[in-house]
């Protein structure tokens, strides 16, 4: 039996973009299968977007530098680059571009929401607009049209919406989150170590 882990995470989310190095490691060292499920943290963010201190310091520029040095220090941990933008942008237009490469081209599926992450924490990128994520889905051999018009697709904005309940049903209410096996879920970056533990306790 393959451990299954469902992660839910957001692109603007800090926490999710370090946390694909616990997720990785799930993959590599205990064989874990992952299933990337879209949560949309912010739904309220206007067009536009908030500036990154509002987001992450409520206005206080102190008390988002601190949040922020915290982040790279992180980062630095498990040497993944951090270049943070100053303003988040809203993200449901990523996520269901994000579920159109999944649907239309699952196997430039982990290299597109990678790069989505990318996009926001090393890039600047307005994943706000259509083009740019169509332009990324080219870079990574994926569906672009089906990019394009993820916008007004049904069927991925009822995906999109379900997402967030189905995570709520299971006691998930922030990001990251995951939920092994169906049945234990752990919210938040937590030490690898215990993300060993969990694993190795659910291992067949």
């Amino acid at each position: 039996m393959v451990l299954k882990v469902t992660v839910w995470s957001d692109y603007l989310c800090p926490w999710c973009y370090l946390g694909q190095a616990r997720a990785d490691r799930l993959e590599l060292a205990h064989g874990a299968t992952l299933t990337w499920m879209p949560y949309e943290l912010h739904p309220g963010l206007p067009e536009g977007g908030r500036s990154i201190r509002a987001v992450y310091g409520r206005g206080d520029g102190a008390v988002a530098e601190r949040a922020l040095d915290r982040f790279r220090a992180l980062a630095d941990e498990v040497a993944m680059p951090f270049a943070p933008p100053e303003r988040v942008l809203p993200t449901r237009l990523a996520h269901l571009a994000a579920l159109a490469v999944c649907r239309e081209s699952p196997d430039s599926f982990a290299d597109y929401h990678r790069q989505l992450f990318d996009a926001i924490w090393l890039h600047d990128r307005d994943i706000e607009r259509a083009d740019v994520l169509a332009d990324i889905a080219e870079e990574v051999g994926a569906d672009a049209k089906a990019v394009r018009d993820a916008g007004t697709d049904a069927g991925l904005i009822a995906q999109m919406d379900s997402s967030r309940t189905a995570a709520r049903n299971e006691g998930i209410t922030g990001t990251p989150g995951f939920l092994f096996n169906g049945s234990f879920a752990v919210v938040g970056l937590q030490p690898f170590e215990f993300f060993d533990r969990v694993a190795t306790r659910l291992e067949p």
